[in-house]
């Protein structure tokens, strides 16, 4: 709240704070940068791999017989790579070339 000001260790951010909180308030006040601080395609991107992993991890069987049909197509048709590309800019935000672009010549 803005009236008063509570403390959390490691642990209790990691169990009882939600994703949005930790990434739009906890990670600019320890680092003094925002990755949200202007709307922008990669913010959207990474809410919706937010969601889309929410959908996974919280799987809801449908009322149709094939059961998970939406989860089925939202996963054929979801963007892998550009999800890929907007946690490498997101992680990056935060600390410079920490993911940096393999030059080896392989294709991962």
């Amino acid at each position: 709240m803005k009236n008063k000001t509570e403390s959390y260790d490691k642990n209790q951010i990691q169990r009882h704070l939600s994703f949005n909180v930790k990434v739009k308030e906890v990670l600019p006040n320890v680092t003094g940068k925002n990755f949200y601080t202007k709307s922008s395609p990669q913010n959207q991107q990474l809410d919706n791999l937010k969601l889309f992993r929410d959908s996974v991890v919280h799987t809801k069987l449908e009322d149709d017989v094939f059961g998970y049909r939406e989860l089925m197509k939202k996963s054929l048709k979801f963007d892998y790579d550009k999800a890929l590309e907007t946690v490498s800019v997101f992680m990056n935000f935060y600390k410079p070339n920490y993911i940096e672009e393999c030059n080896c010549g392989l294709d991962f």
